[in-house]
């Protein structure tokens, strides 16, 4: 039931950014077999968490 709940709140949680018309990113799994952008995509992730919250 917690992990339920945990997922009811991420997803509440993003509708309503989603609804502010905040980027939301989305990081599917690094571990499909062919994905050649894997690491172009973390480090886009690492630098707009950094801009929006370690103020670097």
């Amino acid at each position: 039931a917690y992990v339920s709940i945990v997922w009811m709140t991420i997803t509440t949680v993003a509708e309503i950014l989603a609804d502010r018309n905040v980027k939301l990113f989305i990081h599917p799994s690094h571990n499909v077999p062919g994905d050649t952008t894997a690491h172009e995509r973390l480090d886009a992730a690492l630098t707009e968490y950094k801009r929006r919250v370690a103020g670097v």
